[in-house]
């Protein structure tokens, strides 16, 4: 993210640059009008000329009058609907802003509106009208969209790289971390991996007795904040992505005995491998000491079979619950996993770093006969082995079940909801992921490559633009549009602050309690109850409520001074930008522009630094700021 704000006009027209789609050959080819803006105009337009095409989906036109004591507001007449709006002018600088929304183009019955802007004295004299024309197109960019399925919410930095650079390279380039190169992450304090003797260190207490134990609670939390400072710092944002989902898609919770401190572990694990291959993620997942507790499979032998891990690794993990395998099939597997489980590592003797477990296969536990799984057909023999032999059973269950044809669509079919839209099972997706997982081994950089690089992905993200910010996501969404930047030694407030709101939005990080992990679907985060807390909660991070130090350093009024901004209508559009990518609706411009009047048209940014802060609580709750 960015040390400094770009300004309004900047950064809207950065983004309208990636929606811009070509102009109509009538617009390419037409002469520009005679009154187009000129050095003798007293209302000029600085954003757009004439002619020029904007998107249907809605666009901020910026402007100048010659004379700012004279012509304090300006009168626009959109001449397809004989309708006219009345926005201020900075009183400094004389600039102005106006937005064009779908409903104009849809009531003007075409994709043409006109513009007559004229500079209105206090006495009610105007100007003499400047005109311009302009043609909506329709949005089959979806680059916005897109950068918000492959990161925790688009910078305002991030929309300039996207556009200097095009969006294909940024795709290629994130697909390729170099996890060493995050300079902002690390001068925040955060490491690239977490080791659980640091969570230890940290979270260890005395107990009542004066046994220093580590405290589960605060170990969490720790962790936590941890994976929340990755998201909301982290330059390599597709595999913060990739480690979230991939970590939800093995869902692990510490089971009857404290694993937690492998949480620490196991998340650096699928950061690491994010890229990696499907395999080598279920391999390590398999071998998880907290998933081996979680689901009970530590506890199962030959005298006692627990079918537990069984059934998730087929029905969650692999080849998911349409596949063709049965009861018959879950107990083969079973037999299989016998003797896979975990042990105390040496390090828990080391102090008071509690209980840190490692994987362990106990020979004496495993079941030996052969085994024969049905559903996989000619490779679902495995002959029984002894001795320390006997994982070798399992391990080649897990390759053979990384490569099942079902695996690959259920896989698939979960990254094409992730990266594209809730409930998009398009096939052209689904066979292109699968194509590149038969020809890689299950490769994760060329399936992702696949789905991301599609010549239909960015129009595609545009249609499925639907699709709702889970707690999580929401909650570093919004840290990340206002360029939340902890002060030195703070970062665990921050962090605190961001899991409560998520908390708040009913993402249980770390402690959801069912194998099958929290929801990935958007449509399952909306329920009044979570959005009313979520809502709250975040109000405490933009106002600083409940605090008597700046803890956030969230210095949008002083960012705002920075960039120029004078008028209602800047601010409004600028706030609103960065919070949804300059997509959002009339009904929400106009109600910010109502807080930041307060009543009165005399807003004037540099006076009203409260107004400004209660505007951005209202911005980060408007209805399409849930939305990736």
């Amino acid at each position: 993210m960015k040390k400094s704000l770009l300004i309004s006009r900047a950064l809207a027209m950065s983004i309208a640059g990636l929606l811009a789609s070509p102009v109509s050959a009538q617009a390419q080819t037409a002469t520009v009008a005679a009154d187009r803006n000129t050095q003798f105009a007293d209302v000029i337009f600085t954003s757009h000329e004439n002619r020029d095409s904007v998107s249907k989906w809605g666009e901020t036109l910026f402007g100048n009058v010659l004379y700012p004591e004279r012509h304090t507001r300006v009168e626009i007449t959109i001449v397809e609907i004989d309708r006219k709006i009345v926005v201020a002018t900075g009183r400094d600088r004389g600039q102005f802003a106006f937005r064009v929304f779908p409903g104009m183009f849809k009531k003007a019955g075409g994709s043409r509106l006109t513009f007559l802007a004229r500079g209105i004295e206090e006495d009610g004299t105007k100007s003499a009208p400047t005109r311009i024309t302009v043609f909506g197109e329709a949005d089959t960019s979806g680059t916005v969209a897109a950068l918000n399925r492959i990161s925790f919410g688009a910078t305002p930095e991030l929309y300039n790289r996207v556009r200097r650079i095009g969006f294909e390279n940024y795709v290629r380039e994130q697909l390729n971390p170099d996890r060493s190169d995050d300079p902002l992450l690390y001068s925040l304090g955060y490491r690239k991996n977490l080791s659980h003797k640091e969570v230890a260190a940290n979270t260890a207490i005395p107990n009542a007795a004066g046994i220093v134990k580590v405290h589960g609670f605060y170990s969490q939390a720790y962790v936590a904040r941890h994976n929340i400072g990755h998201a909301l710092y982290s330059k390599w944002q597709l595999n913060e992505v990739m480690t979230r989902f991939w970590a939800n898609h093995f869902h692990t919770i510490r089971g009857d005995r404290s694993t937690l401190l492998y949480e620490a572990v196991e998340w650096n694990g699928f950061r690491n491998l994010a890229m990696s291959s499907f395999e080598e993620l279920l391999r390590f997942s398999a071998h998880s000491p907290t998933m081996q507790s979680y689901l009970d499979n530590d506890h199962s032998t030959r005298n006692g079979m627990n079918e537990n891990y069984a059934r998730e690794l087929l029905e969650l993990h692999t080849v998911g619950v349409d596949s063709s395998y049965g009861d018959e099939d879950i107990i083969e597997v079973a037999k299989i996993l016998t003797g896979w489980g975990s042990t105390p590592a040496p390090e828990s003797r080391q102090g008071p770093i509690g209980e840190l477990y490692t994987f362990k296969f106990r020979p004496e536990h495993h079941v030996t006969e052969d085994k024969v799984i049905p559903f996989l057909g000619k490779d679902g023999f495995f002959k029984g082995r002894e001795g320390h032999a006997g994982v070798r059973e399992g391990r080649k269950l897990l390759s053979i079940l990384a490569q099942h044809p079902d695996t690959k669509n259920f896989i698939c079919g979960k990254l094409v909801n992730l990266l594209v839209a809730d409930g998009d099972k398009t096939r052209n997706y689904v066979k292109k992921c699968r194509d590149a997982w038969t020809e890689t081994d299950g490769q994760i950089k060329p399936m992702l490559e696949a789905i991301l690089l599609n010549d239909k992905y960015v129009a595609r993200s545009s249609a499925g633009r639907g699709k709702v910010r889970s707690g999580f996501e929401y909650a570093v969404a919004v840290g990340r549009a206002f360029d939340l930047h902890p002060r030195k030694g703070q970062t665990q407030i921050t962090g605190r602050t961001i899991w409560e709101i998520a908390r708040q939005g009913g993402f249980r990080m770390l402690g959801f309690p069912t194998p099958d992990g929290l929801p990935e679907n958007g449509t399952d985060w909306i329920s009044s109850g979570t959005m009313v807390s979520k809502f709250d909660a975040v109000q405490t991070l933009l106002t600083n409520r409940n605090a008597n130090e700046d803890y956030y350093n969230i210095r949008i009024g002083e960012a705002v001074l920075k960039e120029n901004l004078e008028t209602a209508q800047e601010v409004a559009d600028y706030l609103l930008t960065l919070m949804t990518g300059g997509r959002y609706t009339a009904a929400e411009y106009n109600a910010v522009i109502r807080v930041l009047n307060d009543g009165d048209d005399t807003f004037h940014a540099p006076d009203e630094p409260k107004l400004i802060k209660k505007a951005l609580g209202l911005v980060a709750i408007v209805p399409t700021a849930q939305l990736q």
